[in-house]
């Protein structure tokens, strides 16, 4: 995730990560730190320093799957957004 919080960080304050995905064959997208783990994803590019890893955006439906969590669970909830 772009905040950098480790899953560990994230359960001790209670904060849920929806994840965005990541392709680093160019065609088959994984979620980033649930799908494929971070250190993979940096060690595939130590290996292979001419790959070009690309992101895309969590979907709404990944969005929608957490907000539906957290509502259920009666839980006031805030949702940041990075992309850059």
């Amino acid at each position: 995730s772009a905040c950098d919080f480790t899953p560990e960080m994230a359960q001790k304050m209670g904060v849920e990560i929806v994840p965005f995905y990541v392709s680093l064959d160019g065609e088959h997208y994984r979620k980033e730190g649930k799908e494929i783990a971070v250190r993979d994803f940096y060690q595939f590019m130590v290996d292979n320093p001419s790959a070009y890893p690309k992101t895309s955006l969590a979907s709404i439906e990944d969005f929608e799957e957490v907000f539906r969590r957290q509502a259920e669970a009666g839980r006031p909830t805030l949702c940041l957004c990075f992309t850059g």
